[in-house]
């Protein structure tokens, strides 16, 4: 960015959440794609299914640069 006139003012990651119903999913739907796991998928029942979770944003970032 700074090739291009503009310098870094700020940075930092949205905080965001994942209803566990959906989580649950994800997790089941992982585990019966892998080989050898599938009998994992009841796994999934023990967890409840109406709470909010942190999610896990590592890859999600945003940026604000000005013009020099």
């Amino acid at each position: 960015m700074n090739k291009k006139g503009l310098s870094i003012v700020t940075l930092g990651r949205p905080k965001k959440s994942i209803h566990s119903k959906h989580a649950k999913s994800l997790i089941k739907h992982k585990i019966t794609e892998t080989k050898g796991l599938s009998w994992m998928a009841g796994i999934t029942n023990l967890f409840p299914g109406n709470m909010l979770l942190p999610y896990p944003s590592e890859d999600l970032f945003w940026a604000l640069y000005k013009k020099n």
